[in-house]
């Protein structure tokens, strides 16, 4: 399945399954952003802090999948 990149930082490349016209995540924060909910500026600073100083290690905000098809996603949570 194809990615759509959505933070370029220092150490890692964060992207969401999907393409600029569909893309599950992206539909998503556009929401998020209609609606003005303050976890559309939450979600977008973690990710942003994840691309350029890695995963935090505080299970809240993010946690590692795991799988053998799951090596180095993540969840995000607000």
């Amino acid at each position: 399945m194809p990615t759509v990149l959505l933070k370029q930082g220092a150490r890692f490349a964060i992207r969401a399954w999907g393409d600029e016209r569909n893309c599950a995540l992206l539909d998503y924060l556009a929401e998020l952003e209609r609606t003005l909910s303050a976890d559309h500026a939450r979600l977008l600073y973690l990710l942003q802090r994840t691309a350029e100083l890695g995963p935090p290690n505080n299970e809240r905000q993010c946690r590692a999948l795991k799988g053998k098809q799951a090596e180095g996603l993540y969840e995000f949570k607000t």
